[in-house]
């Protein structure tokens, strides 16, 4: 690499010379003052193998009078630097340069170095993003220039492994890890789903439609026929009652109305059963009539248990009393 350096100074140096004669033929327009000077410190930098002070001075030189010559000096010293995607840039920019163009001889050299550096670059196509859209490599600003972010363009990584970014002003960002490992020509892998136009959604709970839970049926008595009986044991006793309390009362009415001078003896057996008949058959008619009542209710329940499941029913016997409670 050093001999090809010295051979590259030795026609960089005829280059100059070259182009220093033709600019005092008229060959080309005049440079500014002190151009001279900044391109002869440069060449003396590259032979003294100081690739970084070249580079600067030939970047210097190109700021005041940009053309093909500075170019390959810049390209030349980046190669040396092994800035291979500078070094590509830079030669393609000297070959295409209309200013102080290449010799055939330059132009031969260029192309063989320019070769020889894309051997260490990939070229890959950075697609399209927002207008905003601004794009990072290695954490530094990079302008890929070519009508991007509107339309795709492209960027040169050297060898290596590379962190590029595209970020936006309001600081949505996607990243990607390339790592370049020789020359290649591809698409840049990365994911522009988090560029995408953020939207405003406005979140709403559909209600879940009412869920109807069957109540199953309460157990039904089926032929159970208790109440029943119930109901028909109270009414004959209700019946008996009846009966009791008639017959006392005409045991009453027996000794109410007896002819007078009646002997007592054949009045006093109603009279004393009188009290005992209407006092037993008024309780068993009350307690027949509520038996038979409650039978009846009772039935009716039992016959239809949707509506006995909120009826509650309470019976109070005591001598001679009959209470009922309920509710429905």
């Amino acid at each position: 690499m050093r001999l090809a350096a010295h051979a590259f100074l030795w026609l960089l140096s005829m280059a100059i010379g070259a182009a220093t004669a033709e600019a005092q033929s008229g060959g080309a327009a005049e440079p500014p003052a002190g151009y001279d000077h900044v391109i002869d410190q440069a060449v003396a930098e590259f032979a003294g193998s100081h690739w970084a002070e070249a580079r600067a001075l030939f970047l210097q030189g190109h700021e005041m009078f940009p053309n093909a010559r500075t170019l390959r000096g810049i390209g030349m010293s980046s190669y040396e630097l092994r800035d291979y995607p500078e070094a590509v840039r830079a030669l393609d920019e000297s070959l295409a340069s209309t200013v102080r163009p290449l010799t055939d001889e330059q132009r031969t050299q260029v192309s063989e170095l320019r070769e020889r550096a894309a051997a260490f670059v990939g070229r890959y196509e950075v697609p399209a993003a927002p207008a905003t859209a601004r794009f990072y490599l290695d954490e530094e600003h990079v302008d890929i220039g070519e009508g991007w972010p509107a339309t795709p363009g492209h960027v040169l990584l050297g060898v290596g492994e590379h962190q590029v970014a595209i970020r936006l002003d309001d600081g949505r960002a996607t990243s990607a890890r390339v790592v370049v490992r020789g020359h290649v020509d591809g698409v840049l892998d990365i994911d522009l789903a988090p560029l995408a136009p953020r939207t405003t959604t406005t979140a709403t709970s559909a209600e879940p439609p009412p869920t109807y839970t069957p109540v199953p049926p309460a157990p039904t008595s089926g032929s159970d026929a208790t109440p029943w009986i119930v109901m028909g044991v109270g009414l004959g006793v209700a019946v008996v009652g009846a009966i009791l309390v008639g017959v006392g009362y005409a045991d009453i009415a027996t000794v109410q109305n007896a002819p007078m001078r009646t002997p007592w003896t054949t009045l006093s057996g109603a009279n004393d059963r009188a009290p005992i008949e209407t006092g037993v058959g008024f309780a068993a008619l009350g307690l027949g009539l509520g038996a038979g009542l409650i039978g009846l209710i009772w039935g009716i329940a039992a016959s239809n248990p949707t509506s006995a499941r909120d009826e509650r029913l309470v019976v109070d016997l005591g001598l001679g009393t009959l209470g009922l409670h309920g509710s429905f």
